[in-house]
C-alpha cells in the first residue's frame, strides 16, 4: 500500500490556487506537479494507444491525476485506485478488465480522452459499483482532454477528484489505463504496464490487470503550518509528524505567490518536531516550505499569506460574517484592475466580478452567495494572485 500523506494548513492557503494544476489539458511543472510517478516503457500498445508518464499531485481540497499519453478519439482513460481494504476485481463500466491486483481497486474514474466533456467516478460499496451515469463533468472543470492534430492525438490529460469522495487519509495505489469504448474492450496500454488487449473482440480483448504505483509518498506529514507578524518580524513554525528518509526543508517566500525565493534551509530533528524560521517583513508576503527527501525528490507544502497591518495596498472585508453583501475595503494608491472570484469549501467558483480601483479607498461589493456557509474571495491583478479572504454567509 502506497501513502500520499494529507498536508493540513492551519488555515486556507492560496497553495489551493497558486501551486495548485489548473485542468486545461496542458502540463504545467509550475502547477505542483512535482515528479513523475511513474513513466510507460515507451512502446505503442493496442490501437495506438501508448500511456508515457503518470503524475499524482494534491490540495486540500483535491487530488489531481495528470498522464502524458496517445491515443484515438475514440478511446477512454480509465484510472484505477486502491486506498481501503476490499475492492473489486471487476470493471465497474463492463470492459472485459479484470482487477487482479493484491489491493483490488476501490475507485475506477473513466472519462473521454480527447477533448471529451464526459467523466464518472464510480466507487466501490462493498457489493456494488455506484457513481454510474453520473458526470462529474459538466461544467469541464474535473477532467480536460487533450488532443488536437492528426490521430493518434498526443498530448496531456488532467483529472482532480475531491478529497471528500476520495478519502483525506492514504491516497492508496495506481493505475492509469487506456481502453476503449464498448464492453468488449479491454486494457489498451497502461501506467504502470501490464497486460494489453491483442484483438477487437473476445476474447483477446479481455485482458487482466495486476500493477499498481506504489511507494509514491509526499517526504513528510505535517501536522500544521503557520505564520504571524510581529515587530515587523515573520514567524513560520510548522510541526512535523512524520518524516521518513527525509532531509530537510527549505522556507520560501514570495509577494506575489508566484515568483518564490529561499530565506531560510532547516534541517530536520525527526518525527514529531516543532521548527521556526524568522525573517524581517514590510509588504504582505506568502510563506511556503519546500519539503526535500534524502534522494533530493521534494514536495510543497500549503502556502500562507502574512499580511503587515496598516500598509496600502490591503484588501479587507468590512464586517464578517455576512448576508446578502460581501463587502471588501481596498487600499491602494494606484488604479488597479482586480478580478474577485468567490470559490465554495470544495474549489467550485461561484461568482466573478472585474473591478477597476480608481486609488485611494474604495469599497467592492458582491452578491453574497444565497447559500450559508464558508467561502473564499480570490483577488487577482493581471493574472497574479494578491489576496485570499475568508468569508462567512450567514
Amino acid at each position: 500500500m502506497k501513502k500520499l500523506f494529507t498536508l493540513l494548513a492551519v488555515v486556507f492557503s492560496i497553495a489551493s490556487f497558486a501551486q495548485t494544476p489548473v485542468i486545461n489539458g496542458v502540463y504545467n511543472p509550475a502547477e505542483g506537479w512535482g515528479p513523475a510517478v511513474a513513466t510507460g516503457n515507451g512502446t505503442v500498445g493496442w490501437a495506438d494507444a501508448n500511456a508515457r508518464t503518470l503524475y499524482v499531485t494534491y490540495d486540500n481540497n483535491y487530488v489531481y491525476f495528470g498522464a502524458e499519453c496517445s491515443a484515438q478519439a475514440w478511446q477512454q482513460f480509465v484510472i484505477a485506485i486502491n486506498n481501503r481494504p476490499g475492492g473489486s476485481n471487476t470493471d465497474s463500466w463492463g470492459r472485459s478488465i479484470t482487477y487482479n491486483h493484491t489491493n483490488r481497486p476501490d475507485f475506477l474514474i473513466r472519462g473521454d480522452i480527447a477533448g471529451g466533456n464526459y467523466a464518472e467516478i464510480h466507487t466501490w460499496s462493498g457489493t456494488a459499483w455506484g457513481g454510474l451515469t453520473t458526470n462529474i463533468n459538466n461544467a469541464g472543470t474535473e477532467v480536460k482532454g487533450i488532443f488536437a492534430g492528426t490521430a493518434p492525438f498526443n498530448g496531456f490529460l488532467e483529472v482532480r477528484v475531491p478529497r471528500s469522495v476520495i478519502g483525506w487519509g492514504l491516497l492508496g495505489d495506481v493505475q492509469f489505463i487506456i481502453g476503449g469504448n464498448n464492453n468488449d474492450h479491454g486494457c489498451f496500454d497502461a501506467i504502470p504496464n501490464d497486460n494489453n488487449s491483442s484483438d477487437w473482440n473476445l476474447p483477446a480483448s479481455a485482458t487482466s490487470l495486476s500493477n499498481y504505483v506504489t511507494n509514491v509518498t509526499m517526504p513528510a506529514n505535517l501536522g500544521f503550518f503557520k505564520g504571524e507578524v510581529k515587530n515587523n518580524t515573520a514567524t513560520i513554525s510548522w510541526l512535523s509528524n512524520t518524516e521518513s528518509n527525509f532531509s530537510h526543508y527549505e522556507v520560501e517566500a514570495s509577494n506575489n505567490a508566484s515568483n518564490w525565493n529561499k530565506i531560510a534551509t532547516v534541517i530536520a530533528k525527526g518525527n514529531n518536531s516543532n521548527y521556526t524560521a524568522t525573517a524581517a517583513i514590510n509588504q504582505n508576503t506568502w510563506y511556503r516550505l519546500k519539503m526535500v527527501d534524502k534522494d533530493g525528490s521534494f514536495a510543497y507544502c500549503n502556502a500562507v499569506l502574512l499580511k503587515v497591518t496598516g500598509k496600502k495596498g490591503n484588501i479587507e472585508l468590512l464586517g464578517n460574517p455576512v448576508k446578502d453583501q460581501i463587502k471588501i475595503s481596498i487600499n491602494n494608491d494606484k488604479i488597479t484592475n482586480y478580478t474577485a472570484e468567490i470559490f465554495s469549501l470544495e474549489g467550485k467558483r461561484m461568482a466573478v466580478k472585474n473591478y477597476q480601483h480608481a486609488g485611494g479607498v474604495t469599497t467592492l461589493s458582491i452578491e453574497a452567495p444565497s447559500a450559508k456557509g464558508t467561502y473564499f474571495v480570490r483577488f487577482t491583478n493581471n493574472g497574479i494572485i494578491t489576496d485570499v479572504l475568508k468569508v462567512l454567509v450567514d
